[in-house]
């Protein structure tokens, strides 16, 4: 995401020596939406509000029901699960906010890019991690033989993609920094840079995203032949009896 909503309204900043300081902080800063008229808008908070049900029933589900919580031996993705519930949670309990506050008109002042670091923070947490349980639960899967060696290879790539991540989130910081000081919501060299990184990950993560699915798939029907198979024994040995 990138604070592009919104408009500065008031006064130049004041201060303009070589010491870097936060000359902006205090700036009015005005949050324009539609006043609630775009549809677009206005499903994409409705959507919000109905995933922030839906990931709090995921909680209840996870920590309520025995069966669930004897099937989870592996403490480290249950952990991981909770982890990324909550920072799906947070990610879009700040866009909804943001919405809310931009449809409204809101007036505030320069300090509000600060919520986007930390909106920025969550959302990229919560793919991390969404994508991590996934492919840890492919590994410990008993369909075909082989999978179980593939773990090194899938700590790797969530390696990679967390040091991306990082880079894009340190440059991230840097731009609301470039505007809390300067004014300007864009550094152009430092932005279109934020976008190359950013568009790298956005890439890797697309491509394993698609390689988790096809294994999954893979897996899946696998298991299927497998248990077929098992069927197929038994109906076998029940006809020789």
């Amino acid at each position: 995401m990138a604070p592009k909503k919104g408009g500065s309204s008031g006064s130049s900043g004041s201060g303009s020596g070589a010491s870097v300081s936060c000359n902006y902080c205090t700036e009015t800063l005005l949050l324009r939406g539609y006043n609630w008229r775009d549809g677009r808008t206005d499903a994409l908070f409705a959507i919000g509000i109905i995933v922030m049900v839906t990931l709090i029933g995921c909680l209840v589900l996870a920590t309520r029901f025995r069966w669930i919580r004897q099937k989870g031996t592996d403490k480290l993705r249950h952990f991981g699960y909770f982890l990324a519930t909550i920072s799906t949670f947070i990610f879009y309990l700040f866009r909804v906010i943001d919405i809310g506050l931009g449809e409204s008109g809101t007036e505030t002042t320069y300090l509000y890019f600060l919520t986007y670091i930390f909106t920025y923070l969550f959302q990229q947490l919560s793919e991390l991690l969404i994508l991590g349980i996934i492919l840890r639960t492919l590994c410990e899967s008993t369909s075909a033989r082989g999978v179980q060696k593939m773990n090194g290879f899938h700590i790797a790539v969530i390696i990679l993609l967390t040091l991306l991540s990082a880079a894009a989130y340190g440059m991230y910081i840097a731009q609301i920094a470039y505007t809390l000081i300067d004014g300007s919501l864009y550094d152009d060299a430092l932005y279109y840079n934020t976008g190359h990184v950013q568009l790298s990950y956005q890439a890797l993560y697309f491509v394993v995203s698609i390689y988790a699915g096809l294994l999954g798939l893979f897996l899946a029907a696998k298991e299927r032949t497998k248990v077929c198979n098992s069927r197929l024994d038994c109906r076998s040995l029940l006809t020789w009896l």
